[in-house]
């Protein structure tokens, strides 16, 4: 248990080769495909199943309710435009296809181009609006100080601005999620990392909140040339509130987990 961040470290390691790292906890097995070729040759997979590491994250990490659960347990459809024979699952119900065909779809178009160019120009004038003067400045930890000025420009460039407008310490509470997320994978109960928990909630609660208040105040003239807009950020994002809240038993929660989930991913 004191080990907690030993199995990040071995799939982050700069010494470890591209392919597949298997990690077992108790009786589930995940494994982590690295590698950019790897990881192409896993999304062009058409027999691709991601039932279980769906099922593990949005439950363990993300705090999906459970009677929302149901979905991704349920879906038996597959991931191509027609369903696996012998299921009877309705079309809007089709999670998985829904979701692949959201997610490739605009990383492989247009989409991924128009978030790219808003991150670099986002992110150039956060340098620019550094404190900077002519005396050198220590910095205890040079990566937590990189990570602080990427996450706004990231957050921005895909969920647009609102989200950290109104959630102003979101960078802060996402990259402490992100220290924590092994707590999590190792299911430790509250009590041994309340702090983890608390601030898992926080965040959940912060996306929630943003999602009600774009909804409120969206209006399709709010899209910009790129297909961008203040409230929903990139085309990905507003697509995702069209599919996800026809789905049946997904709640506000839910989608909560979901969309702190992709922020993660």
């Amino acid at each position: 248990m004191h080990n907690v961040h030993r199995s990040d470290e071995l799939c982050s390691s700069r010494n470890s080769q591209p392919g597949v790292i298997k990690l077992k906890f108790w009786t589930t097995s995940i494994n982590f495909v690295t590698g950019a070729d790897n990881v192409a040759s896993l999304w062009r997979c058409k027999d691709l199943d991601a039932t279980a590491v769906t099922t593990f994250s949005l439950s363990q990490f993300f705090s999906t309710p459970k009677q929302s659960m149901r979905v991704y347990l349920g879906d038996d459809s597959g991931i191509s435009p027609q369903p696996h024979p012998n299921n009877n699952i309705s079309e809007k119900n089709r999670y998985y296809y829904q979701n692949r065909k959201a997610i490739v779809g605009f990383f492989n178009g247009p989409g991924l181009t128009s978030m790219g160019n808003r991150f670099s120009r986002l992110l150039t004038s956060a340098i620019n609006n550094l404190e900077a003067s002519d005396k050198w400045i220590n910095e205890a930890d040079l990566y937590k100080f990189v990570l602080k000025i990427v996450i706004g420009p990231a957050v921005e460039a895909m969920c647009g601005p609102v989200l950290l407008h109104e959630n102003p310490n979101f960078g802060d509470d996402f990259w402490k999620m992100d220290h924590d997320i092994l707590y999590f994978f190792k299911a430790y109960p509250r009590w041994l990392a309340p702090s983890a928990f608390r601030n898992r909630e926080k965040l959940l609660k912060g996306v929630k909140h943003w999602h009600s208040f774009a909804r409120d105040h969206f209006d399709p003239s709010c899209i910009e040339s790129d297909g961008h807009d203040r409230f929903f950020g990139s085309p990905l994002m507003r697509s995702r509130q069209r599919y996800l809240n026809r789905i049946d038993f997904l709640d506000a929660d839910a989608i909560a987990s979901q969309d702190l989930g992709l922020l993660w991913a």
